[in-house]
């Protein structure tokens, strides 16, 4: 029995087939998502190949909180490592699967895929496209304009970390709102050489003869820092979330730089963040499209559309119409910056979707979203909200969409299921769901900057009556 489980643990670890391709359909053609996972077969040794087990058609044994690659295993990516290393340190190297079992190897293999990865994700933002549809992203730049340009009291005379600093724009608005010193911090050697001419060029670097400027950029991994050119900052600000709020695994970066480098109190900008939830129509998707292609029923396309993203466990990121959302919104899950805990990313979450629309609907996916709040707390003049809604401006972060296994018919809020029809299951057009019961979970990957989502859905009648919740995976 070890030996079939440490068999299990050497193919996660090793798989030479392991693909770091983005999992999301990106909305930006230049997205760094398109190039921080691009990791060659190269990067990870292995011997012999272990066929990866198929995913299983029922997961009914999923637990709260449990990702798919611990549904697979019944542990999760740190026992697996740490039973590994216990295993070896008891029976010696050891022979599973036609593979040798060496615990440094096993730990190598993990550090070269998070090396890789890395260094495709910071590689990844020295690209100029990326910067340039973020900076062209009104509601994302202008927000963070306001919250410290517009907010005094905070920014004037106060020194100000910039984690992930990109071209330098959050570091720029902080020093023009009247702070004493800012440093922005970036992995991508040629964005931090750029941030640095730019700061020169709008007044904010190296003065006449030598002097300090208000802004300095150092380039480099920032949990590798242990000192920065101030000991301690007054406010921390990033602009760290990725699709669905934690893909990209940025906000570890920051929770790091605030407990290192933040002063007892400090501020951090945003400082709420939280994710939100609706449920969808076609529309969504943009799938009635092929329903009537120049006259012709193109529907199968859908279909198989559909299908392939399931099959490939593929959460969609798309801008998703106002239109499209059936449900009201559904407060998911929140965060406060200031106190949050890197293992608090990990998460499971229950909400119920209630009718919006006046009619009945079909809702064929969930959507996920999230607003990050500069609130009062520390914007006392001025207190903003960053908002990737659907019902809001767009922003280059869209939404998430996870597609359902089948429709699922929801009631409209004027014809609501008073009687149960006899024999019918909720969520049918014969009896058309009061509300949708659903549990979401979110696991980090052992894919790094990933994500493994959970999700079940579950169609409710006004009666309690119910029907099995369908149960999704998918890596974001």
């Amino acid at each position: 029995m070890w030996l079939q489980t440490v068999a299990r643990i050497v193919a996660d670890v090793y798989d030479s087939r392991w693909k770091f391709d983005a999992f999301l359909a990106p909305v930006l053609p230049d997205d760094a998502l398109l190039f921080s996972l691009d990791v060659a077969d190269d990067d990870i040794h292995l011997d012999a190949a272990i066929e990866e087990e198929p995913m299983p058609d029922s997961v009914a044994a999923l637990s709260l909180g449990e990702s798919w690659s611990t549904v697979r295993d019944g542990i999760t990516e740190e026992e697996r490592l740490a039973m590994l290393e216990r295993m070896t340190a008891e029976e010696g190297p050891s022979s599973a699967g036609g593979l040798l079992v060496d615990r440094s190897i096993a730990r190598r293999a993990v550090t070269d895929h998070v090396r890789a990865v890395d260094e495709s994700y910071f590689e990844s933002y020295s690209r100029f496209g990326i910067h340039r549809d973020m900076l062209g992203d009104a509601p994302r730049t202008s927000t963070y304009s306001a919250a410290l340009e517009r907010n005094p009291s905070l920014m004037r005379g106060a020194a100000v970390l910039d984690v992930g600093c990109g071209t330098g724009i959050l570091s720029l608005f902080a020093a023009r709102a009247g702070a004493s010193v800012v440093v922005g911090v970036d992995g991508s050697q040629r964005m931090a050489a750029l941030a640095t001419a730019l700061a020169a060029d709008n007044g904010f670097g190296p003065q006449t003869g030598g002097g300090a400027g208000t802004l300095q950029v150092v380039a480099g991994k920032l949990e590798e820092m242990e000192t920065l050119p101030v000991k301690q900052f007054d406010v921390l600000v990033s602009e760290w979330m990725g699709y669905a709020l934690l893909f990209e695994s940025m906000l570890d970066t920051v929770i790091v730089a605030r407990d290192r480098f933040l002063k007892p109190g400090g501020a951090v900008l945003p400082d709420i963040a939280a994710f939100f939830s609706a449920g969808v129509t076609r529309e969504a998707s943009g799938t009635e499209f092929w329903d009537s292609v120049y006259g012709f029923d193109f529907s199968r396309v859908a279909r198989e559309e559909h299908a392939e993203a399931l099959g490939a466990r593929l959460a969609r990121v798309l801008p998703v119409p106002s239109s499209a959302v059936a449900t009201q919104t559904a407060a998911v899950k929140s965060f406060d910056l200031t106190t949050v805990r890197p293992e608090d990313v990990e998460f499971t979450a229950a909400f119920e979707l209630l009718p919006r629309l006046a009619e009945r609907s079909t809702v064929v996916g969930v959507v996920l979203w999230f607003d990050t709040e500069f609130s009062s707390r520390f914007c006392k003049e001025h207190p903003v909200t960053l908002t990737t809604s659907p019902h809001a401006a767009p922003t280059h972060w869209a939404q998430t969409l996870f597609d359902l296994k089948t429709p699922l018919i929801l009631s409209g809020t004027n014809v609501l299921n008073a009687a149960a029809v006899p024999g019918a299951a909720p969520g049918t057009d014969a009896l058309p769901a009061a509300s949708l019961w659903c549990r979401i979970s979110v696991a980090r990957s052992a894919r790094h900057r990933s994500l493994d989502v959970s999700l079940e859905v579950e169609p409710r009648g006004l009666d309690g009556k119910q029907q099995p919740a369908q149960v999704m995976l998918y890596e974001v």
